[in-house]
């Protein structure tokens, strides 16, 4: 579903405002997976969100490697895809620790972004500031 990805930035963003997790987050959209590189540099944790077709909707969220997602081939909208894009990285080390939030719809299903997020907004949230707590250093 395009859109959801940006759609649920905006949310998290809304959402999570002034949430001890979140200071000093970057929060950025890229309109296609080759513009996330230059963001990459310097940093030490990236979270991806990315909208997962699945025809079984037993779950709303799944945390994904790379590796599991699918390649672009010739015909992605959107050239490079985010598969091949973090193997770019990795071989330029502009990798990241990264972490890939596959928000997962149902193709068939009519569904726009606001509904999932009315939906599944909170879990959102929960699994975000969750991955963005366990991954601060603890005090030395």
């Amino acid at each position: 579903m395009d859109g959801l990805g940006w759609a649920a930035l905006d949310y998290l963003r809304t959402a999570l405002s002034g949430h001890p997790a979140v200071e000093g987050i970057r929060w950025h959209v890229s309109r296609t997976p080759a513009d996330m590189l230059p963001h990459w540099d310097g940093l030490h944790q990236v979270i991806l969100l990315d909208a997962l077709p699945a025809a079984e909707m037993n779950v709303s969220l799944r945390w994904v490697t790379p590796q599991e997602l699918q390649a672009a081939g010739t015909l992605s909208s959107h050239g490079l895809g985010i598969r091949e894009t973090v193997e770019l990285a990795a071989m330029l080390g502009l990798r990241p620790r990264l972490s890939i939030l596959g928000l997962v719809t149902n193709p068939a299903a009519a569904c726009d972004p606001a509904d999932w997020l009315a939906r599944h907004g909170a879990a959102l949230a929960r699994a975000v500031t969750g991955r963005l707590s366990s991954a601060r250093p603890g005090p030395d």
